[in-house]
């Protein structure tokens, strides 16, 4: 799409007809231009919309491809949307501080940031900075009421925080396990951290 490597926001507006869209993408408007929007573009239309979010869709595969051979620790959190700006600072202090490499992006709207961390796999030191990177974030996600995930899931991947995002509530959900999975073959050694 030839866009410029810049910070970009891609609002999404529904509304019941027309002349209600029509008013209310006015009003954002006046406060993108307020805030110093350099360019706003405006998609209407199913069409318009898909060519639009085929950017935000295909940011991760673009960075993959900009850099062979590397790989990616991909970061999800979520905080109370109060409290986002404030993390996507967070982030960016702690990729500088390491002096990784990240490429941002989210869900504003939800509180939900991704940050992508490109690392070299054969450079132990490497994942271990993107694992700092990663463990900040989430440790500041948590402490602000957010939670270690935003989307992408516990998995494994997240297994370390759940004892301080839940805390006595794992007991709980533990209990929920056991009682729909007795046997525990139902994706074994995910999202609940064993007892410490």
């Amino acid at each position: 799409m030839a866009l410029e490597e810049k910070p970009m926001l891609f609002l999404e507006f529904h509304n019941v007809n027309d002349a209600a869209l029509a008013s209310q993408f006015g009003m954002v408007e006046e406060l993108l231009k307020e805030h110093r929007a350099e360019k706003i573009e405006r998609g209407i239309g199913a069409d318009e919309r898909a060519r639009l979010w085929e950017v935000r869709h295909g940011a991760l595969e673009s960075i993959k491809r900009n850099h062979p051979g590397r790989s990616v620790l991909l970061v999800d959190t979520c905080v109370p949307i109060s409290r986002y700006s404030e993390m996507v600072e967070k982030a960016k202090r702690s990729v500088e501080r390491e002096n990784a490499v990240g490429f941002f992006w989210g869900h504003a709207g939800d509180g939900n940031l991704h940050l992508g961390l490109m690392f070299d796999p054969e450079d132990p030191a490497a994942k271990e900075a993107v694992e700092r990177v990663n463990r900040d974030v989430v440790e500041h996600s948590i402490a602000v009421g957010g939670s270690c995930t935003g989307e992408h899931g516990v998995g494994i991947g997240k297994l370390a925080f759940m004892t301080a995002e839940h805390g006595n509530a794992l007991e709980y959900m533990r209990r929920i396990k056991k009682a729909l999975d007795p046997k525990g073959i139902l994706n074994p050694g995910k999202m609940l951290p064993e007892r410490e």
